[in-house]
């Protein structure tokens, strides 16, 4: 889910999915971008392209526009290789988009925003991520891998990881831009029940 404006974009994990634009304060649908490819996952706005972007599940990054609402371009790895693109970080100052996959590609893309082309590709498992600019750095939760990854946003070197026992899922960036929230998700048992609750852990990044 995204607020833009006065605009609420809901993606829909459908086959086909599609995105319900809901009027934020009268909660009103107000209208629905359809064909958005298979599960619609993660959304953004880029402050560089005045775009909206919406990964999918057939491995496409969709490029909205907010005004018309209509799909301009449907961005791929273009390497033959099937993805199921989630979640999203934008680097608007170099226009680089950060786009993870956690099932079928297990890595991270980087697409150039300017030609819509993957430039790097960063190999490993990959569910949330973040971009913070104040320090040029990259942060990944593994939840396969239980780990959380510090990459510098120039070279993709890892500077950092921390491993935990239970699952790294989402990732938050503090007000300071020196601290890291990571939610932690126990495993299911074959009930669908847990053996200890969630966390949130807090990490100061150095």
């Amino acid at each position: 889910m995204l607020l833009h404006g006065d605009e609420l974009y809901v993606g829909r994990v459908a086959d086909p999915g599609y995105i319900s634009v809901v009027d934020a304060k009268t909660f009103r649908l107000k209208t629905t971008i359809k064909n958005a490819g298979k599960w619609v996952t993660g959304i953004i706005y880029s402050t560089l392209t005045d775009r909206i972007y919406a990964a999918n599940g057939a491995g496409e990054i969709l490029v909205i526009n907010p005004r018309s609402h209509k799909i301009e371009q449907r961005w791929t790895a273009g390497d033959g290789k099937a993805y199921l693109f989630l979640n999203m970080a934008e680097d608007a100052k170099t226009g680089r988009l950060f786009v993870t996959d956690d099932s079928k590609g297990k890595a991270t893309l980087v697409f150039d925003e300017r030609s819509g082309k993957v430039i790097k590709r960063i190999e490993g498992d990959a569910l949330g991520i973040k971009f913070n600019a104040a320090r040029n750095e990259i942060y990944i939760s593994q939840r396969e891998s239980k780990k959380v990854l510090q990459l510098d946003a120039t070279t993709y070197a890892v500077k950092n990881s921390w491993s935990f026992t239970a699952s790294p899922n989402s990732l938050l960036i503090g007000p300071d831009n020196s601290t890291l929230y990571v939610t932690l998700k126990q495993d299911f048992n074959k009930d669908s029940s847990t053996n200890a609750p969630d966390e949130i852990v807090r990490i100061a990044l150095k």
